[in-house]
């Protein structure tokens, strides 16, 4: 995401974002084998076609100059972006769905890995430091205030209304949700 920014403007990576809408109905077929019918085919692209438009227009109202002139990097990593996009979605869809075990233990077996490379990250960042600001335990929370929480759960919850949809619904599902 960071070296597509590099090569295009915030506008144009927004439009660009979009093509994930597209390579996500295509991975959807190709890897877990689900036909989408031609209704839904339309929906997609109209759906692709509707952010993209509505985020041309506030490019051109904003006065920032021509919306997808970019170079050709930003429009490949574009397009690397929206494939590992689409890729995880539908590569989560398929693990959710594999096996019968709870949703809960899913997501317990799936952010148990980030709790334990973040706790390792911080904990070598206080070794190389060497604990000048003492162990990141004791002030994980400095410089919090309301706004900060209110953000937190707010991700947290998102995350958890993401792991049901893939769950119970699928990659096609959270494309609606997440483009709404």
């Amino acid at each position: 995401q960071f070296y597509m920014l590099k090569y295009v403007n915030p506008s144009t990576y927004q439009i660009l974002g979009n093509l994930k809408i597209i390579t996500t109905g295509l991975l959807f077929r190709i890897f877990l084998g689900r036909r989408l019918s031609a209704l839904q085919w339309i929906a997609l692209v109209l759906l692709m076609v509707g952010a993209t438009t509505s985020q041309i227009k506030t490019d051109c109202e904003d006065g920032m100059g021509s919306a997808l002139a970019a170079p050709i990097e930003g429009y490949l990593f574009g397009l690397l972006s929206a494939f590992l996009s689409a890729m995880a979605a539908v590569y989560t869809e398929w693990i959710m769905k594999k096996n019968d075990d709870s949703l809960y233990w899913q997501n317990i077996q799936l952010y148990s890995f980030g709790v334990l490379f973040n706790f390792l990250k911080l904990t070598i960042d206080d070794i190389n430091s060497e604990f000048r600001e003492g162990f990141w335990i004791n002030n994980i929370f400095n410089g919090y205030n309301v706004a900060t929480y209110l953000v937190v759960c707010n991700l947290a919850f998102t995350g958890l209304l993401v792991s049901w949809i893939m769950k119970f619904a699928d990659s096609i599902v959270k494309v609606y949700s997440t483009s709404m």
